[in-house]
């Protein structure tokens, strides 16, 4: 059958892979990034790109709204000093319930409208031994090293990281990669040139 002028012909769409430190800017609001990554996450919900991270990353979150609420317990009731709070960090003692109040606030955080539909990835037996080279073979640390073998394996196009260094080895030797900045992101899917509408 001769195609038609007039048939359509799929245009293929970008896959972001968002990284644990981008989330967790836009779930506490973080100054500095909140602005660009809300205008980043409009921009990817409004074009339908498919978008996801990794199964450490909801592991990542929990830990770190649990921090907060250890560092607000520790040094904001119980006026403990910074070094004190630095050095007892590693026996954090919530109770159950402070540690249901971050699930609960993890749940709510992840079902704001604007966040889009994000969809975890497990990594596969090939996915860890590569992270473990990654993490053998370079200096990124372990946790990044996981991020970047679930965005190679999940077929990223683009990791997307508010680190400086994780987003430059990658992008030098791994997968592009940039910061959570719109402008940033359709250059860098730009210069790949897929064929995605930008």
């Amino acid at each position: 059958m001769v195609e038609k002028a007039t048939d359509k012909i799929e245009t293929p769409v970008p896959h972001i892979y968002l990284d644990t430190n981008v989330i967790t800017a836009y779930i506490i609001e973080e100054e500095k990034w909140f602005s660009r990554i809300i205008k980043l996450l409009e921009f990817i919900k409004k074009e339908k790109w498919f978008c996801s991270t990794s199964y450490f990353c909801i592991m990542e979150l929990l830990d770190n709204l649990k921090d907060n609420e250890f560092a607000i317990q520790k040094i904001i009731t119980e006026k403990m000093t910074w070094k004190d709070f630095r050095s007892s960090r590693g026996n954090r003692n919530l109770t159950e319930i402070q540690i249901k109040k971050q699930k609960n606030k993890l749940l709510v955080a992840l079902i704001k409208p604007l966040l889009v539909d994000v969809t975890p990835f497990r990594l596969k037996e090939d996915g860890w031994d590569f992270a473990l080279k990654i993490c053998s073979e370079s200096n990124i640390f372990a946790p990044d090293a996981i991020h970047l073998a679930t965005a190679l394996e999940s077929g990223s196009d683009l990791l997307v990281s508010k680190d400086g260094f994780f987003v430059k080895v990658c992008h030098d030797k791994y997968i592009d990669s940039c910061f959570p900045d719109l402008k940033e992101v359709k250059t860098t899917l730009k210069e790949q040139n897929k064929g995605f509408k930008i």
